[in-house]
């Protein structure tokens, strides 16, 4: 349902009769932190899987924006995967992305992520899959 959903959402906005939509309740919970350089963290409640999808799908955009020039999609969609100076943080491997799956899927995840940010065969031909069903 969600994929239909960003497939009509995306077709909307082509033909120029983009309209609001709600793709359900995201729920958190805020991680007490630690010290005042570290990141904002959240438990995610409910929403996680909604959220991975919308990562991967941006990240494929960002990967296709990327190999088609088009810098005004990255300027706006790496800040919404990646955050900010994650070098200087104190846990720059992890605080990397904007969301952490959990440890369970978290390699697969980041392994999805920085494949697509290294241009990998793989991924590009998925990306390419995804932008041909819009």
């Amino acid at each position: 349902a969600l994929w239909e959903d960003i497939l009509s959402q995306a077709r909307a906005k082509l033909d120029g009769s983009p309209k609001p939509h709600y793709c359900g309740a995201i729920v958190l919970h805020q991680k007490k932190q630690q010290g005042v350089e570290e990141l904002a963290r959240f438990d995610v409640i409910d929403g996680q899987q909604r959220l991975t999808t919308f990562q991967i799908v941006m990240s494929a955009m960002r990967d296709v924006g990327a190999a088609h020039g088009h810098t005004d999609l990255l300027k706006k969609l790496v800040p919404l995967l990646v955050n900010q100076n994650f070098a200087d943080l104190p846990n720059p491997e992890s605080d990397q992305f904007k969301l952490r799956p959990t440890r369970y899927d978290q390699n697969q995840f980041k392994d999805i992520l920085t494949e697509i940010v290294r241009g990998s065969v793989r991924l590009e031909q998925h990306s390419r899959v995804v932008f041909q069903r819009l």
